[in-house]
């Protein structure tokens, strides 16, 4: 649904917000703020026998891994592939590093340090192209199983500006359980005013919901079949209201079709104001 669902204008009862002003950024001027982000990281490595500058290692592991890098070798094998682009930004005496050079490097620095200055470059990123829309998903990060030391797959919450198509924020959890205490925190990392913030079923809690709105957002919350009592009565409520054609109530509608993955999508959306629906459960 690359296009989403244009068609539909504001609610009257909430005034929309206005879009952020979009910046052109320039590459070479992305990369500058990069360094003076990452500058402040130390260097865990002893003065001898460093063949690579630190800040270029940091730099290709990040690239790497926002252009879907899967662990060290995927790391190495973008540098190779993208070595002559790098070149022209990043200092690589030696060529670009191999895998187990990321390995150890990452190895070694401090975690919360690396998020601290990531998060920044990627806040400051964000401000600058007019993030709107952020989703706050779970997931269980492929390979992380380590069956030898008793340590189960790993699940992180992060926070991704769709329109960006940037990382902004990730909490790592021990299950999918937690995702709910994971999402208030990282919540917090983020400068929500202005935006539009989107989670799945597992999300949809009054206290996230609070949270979201006393950061000056709007959020969009999936309701399933783990809030049962509350899920039941808006389903029965849209189907008695498709039913009778919408008669005498405020709404939306769009329709699309779209095909993808050998298949024909028909997608419908209907949108009212919570105040037509009633009082509902909770």
């Amino acid at each position: 649904m690359t296009q989403g669902f244009a068609s539909l204008s504001p609610s009257p009862l909430r005034p929309s917000r206005p879009s952020p002003q979009k910046t052109a950024i320039d590459a070479e001027h992305v990369q500058q703020q990069w360094l003076s982000f990452f500058e402040q990281l130390d260097d865990p490595r002893g003065r001898q026998g460093c063949e690579h500058v630190f800040l270029s290692i940091v730099l290709i592991a990040v690239l790497a891994v926002i252009a879907g890098a899967d662990g060290w070798d995927d790391i190495e094998l973008y540098a190779i592939s993208h070595r002559q682009w790098l070149a022209t930004f990043l200092e690589l005496p030696k060529g670009v590093p191999h895998s187990d050079t990321y390995r150890r490097v990452f190895s070694r620095i401090t975690p919360s340090a690396l998020q601290e200055c990531f998060l920044g470059w990627v806040r400051h990123l964000a401000e600058q192209t007019g993030a709107q829309v952020i989703s706050i998903d779970g997931k269980k990060m492929r390979g992380s199983f380590d069956r030898s030391n008793q340590q189960s797959a790993l699940h992180v919450v992060s926070a991704w500006a769709s329109e960006n198509r940037r990382m902004l924020g990730q909490v790592k959890v021990d299950s999918k359980t937690n995702e709910i205490k994971a999402i208030p925190a990282l919540l917090e990392l983020l400068e929500l005013s202005g935006s539009i913030i989107t989670i799945d079923a597992m999300g949809t809690q009054t206290e996230i919901a609070s949270l979201i709105v006393a950061g000056g957002a709007d959020y969009v919350l999936s309701l399933k079949g783990n809030h049962p009592t509350l899920h039941a009565q808006v389903q029965d409520w849209f189907t008695s209201a498709k039913a009778n054609g919408f008669e005498g109530v405020e709404y939306q509608y769009d329709h699309r079709v779209e095909g993808g993955h050998g298949r024909i999508e028909h997608r419908k959306l209907w949108v009212v104001p919570v105040s037509e629906m009633g009082q509902l459960h909770g």
